[in-house]
């Protein structure tokens, strides 16, 4: 009896998920009939669906006309930028299954809903990076945070799949800490369907695995990996160079500038040569922290978690606003340790600075305003939200050590 009423629950809950996903993907159907949203997943599911149905490359001229005159027909007010399929090919997988509906609207609701579930479970696993009991107003503002922040919503409204590579690289986090390697390598491999802003985490990530001789994250990492562009090359053999083509003549990310140079950036208008000296003195740093401070515990590896995929931001040439959702985590363990250090004392200053944060960058995104403003107004996102992140890391662990002896400092 006891079984059968347990069984009637989770078919309860499965139907109240089910309703849930359904009238989530109505209510995106409906912000997509009155707002022109979605052009990034269009682009790519363009390019899926001339791939499964024709044979033709994503990455063709043929597709790219596909692409420009698929959204233009969607969103005809719109100024004419150009799109294309910038993801590496592998990245059919995911995008196969949604490239399926016929109907471009219904597809990109989907998809939304998709991205949606992903930031917030991811959201909710960020809760268990640190086994600190919270407040339900302040559980409630971090959950609003990361799914209500301006990279979020925009990153859904475009249907970036960079949410995807940030929950995938969050998931894989809490595999290490269990000490599944296995799955933190195929998840790792795969958060790579956006290279240019998980390879930095990725990268240092296989090295320490290397180096604490977890190896069998690298195992599983590069046996993802040779499956992956194995199966890709099998499809199109010559995907690599024309994807690297694509990358290299104009960026990797949508949309792309017409005369093949990188849209506003993080440091445009600085030189060349302080560009260079910035990435050098930030990935300095960021060795250090990794290799030469020999902490171990499992504090310190989910501060240099957050800490890199902050900093990445400032190192890529490139930095859209749909990236800045790798501030998340910073900002999510840099206050988490500062009401562990104050034992739930300053929850008043937490909830103030998390509703600030959240209406702050809306107030200066640009959202609502001009285009020209509007790119001015994301430079300075591109620089505020990573050096909020940061500085809370280094300061909320200032906190934390306050006052412990140095045999202490291998918990954090």
């Amino acid at each position: 009896m006891i079984r059968l009423l347990q069984s009637k629950q989770y078919y309860f809950l499965a139907a109240i998920i089910v309703v849930g996903l359904f009238l989530v993907t109505l209510g995106n159907w409906w912000v997509l009939r009155g707002y022109p949203a979605g052009d990034e997943f269009i682009a790519h599911w363009v390019g899926t669906r001339a791939f499964i149905t024709e044979g033709t490359s994503p990455y063709s001229d043929e597709a790219v006309v596909d692409i420009s005159s698929t959204i233009q027909e969607l969103h005809p007010d719109n100024k004419i930028i150009e799109y294309q399929f910038l993801a590496p090919l592998f990245a059919l997988l995911l995008y196969t299954p949604v490239s399926l509906f016929t109907n471009p609207l219904l597809a990109t609701a989907i998809w939304m809903t998709i991205l949606e579930v992903c930031v917030l479970i991811a959201g909710f696993s960020l809760f268990h990076w640190q086994k600190l009991r919270k407040s339900a107003s302040i559980s409630l503002l971090l959950i609003l945070v990361a799914v209500l922040s301006y990279p979020s919503v925009i990153s859904i409204l475009n249907g970036d799949i960079v949410i995807i590579s940030f929950a995938l690289i969050i998931f894989s986090i809490l595999a290490i800490r269990n000490r599944n390697d296995e799955t933190a390598g195929v998840m790792l491999a795969i958060s790579l369907v956006k290279p240019d802003i998980s390879w930095l985490i990725v990268l240092f990530l296989l090295i320490w695995a290397i180096s604490d001789r977890r190896v069998k994250i690298v195992y599983w990492f590069t046996g993802t990996i040779i499956l992956l562009i194995g199966f890709s090359l099998l499809l199109i053999p010559s995907w690599p160079l024309q994807y690297a083509r694509t990358v290299f003549q104009y960026s990797f990310d949508n949309p792309i500038s017409l005369n093949g140079r990188e849209i506003t950036g993080t440091f445009t208008g600085i030189s060349n040569r302080f560009a260079i000296v910035k990435v050098v003195f930030i990935l300095a740093i960021l060795i250090v922290e990794w290799f030469f401070i020999k902490n171990r515990g499992i504090k310190r590896i989910y501060w240099l978690f957050a800490l890199t995929m902050s900093a990445s931001l400032w190192i890529s040439t490139r930095s859209p606003v749909e990236y800045l959702i790798f501030t998340i985590p910073g900002l999510f363990y840099g206050l988490e340790l500062f009401m562990e250090r104050w034992n739930g004392k300053i929850d008043f200053f937490v909830a103030g600075l998390l509703i600030v944060l959240l209406l702050g960058q809306w107030a200066i995104s640009g959202f609502f305003l001009t285009t020209t403003i509007s790119i001015r107004a994301a430079a300075v996102l591109r620089v505020l939200l990573p050096g909020v992140s940061i500085l809370l890391l280094y300061w909320s662990r200032w906190w934390a050590l306050y006052g412990k002896k140095l045999d202490d400092m291998d918990r954090f």
